[in-house]
């Protein structure tokens, strides 16, 4: 079985993902954008969000984790302020089994068909009235689960 915990939108702030990552046991930390170099170290993949300009990490990547190919982008090329149906026909094109997305700071999951969508909203800056949230996404074999984790003191993105 295969432990990713996923982050996003964590923006600079770093105090609970510093006081988080060490505690997880995770194989794999994913940071899907918006201050991508928050998250450093082995088995560690992050791409850049529309806040990190400046940054060389890459718009995508994509992993085979026990033969389930995984996507991960920010979301802000795709559009997913709007809605997800671009980002599942780019997950599509891509034939992949999973694609983790962040850039509107809510968790999400949607399943359709064999693609599983899933944003861990963000670590940092949540919406107001939300907790800060990730992910734990597990993989065992053909077997994929994910559960939202939520932070009791948050932080509000002032919208």
């Amino acid at each position: 079985m295969t432990r990713i915990f996923v982050f996003s939108d964590s923006h600079g702030q770093l105090d609970k993902l510093t006081e988080l990552v060490p505690t997880l046991g995770a194989d794999y930390l994913i940071h899907c954008g918006d201050f991508a170099h928050d998250l450093t170290g082995s088995n560690v993949y992050h791409v850049r969000g529309n806040c990190d300009p400046w940054s060389k990490a890459p718009s995508e990547i994509l992993l085979t984790i026990e033969n389930k190919k995984i996507l991960i982008v920010h979301g802000h090329r795709q559009h997913v302020k709007s809605g997800l149906l671009s980002l599942a026909y780019y997950a599509k094109q891509k034939q992949v089994d999973v694609v983790l997305f962040g850039h509107t700071h809510k968790p999400v999951a949607v399943e359709d068909d064999d693609l599983l969508l899933l944003n861990p909203g963000s670590i940092s800056l949540p919406p107001p009235s939300q907790p800060a949230s990730y992910l734990e996404l597990t993989i065992d074999g053909d077997q994929m689960d994910f559960q939202f984790h939520y932070l009791e003191e948050s932080t509000h993105n002032p919208e």
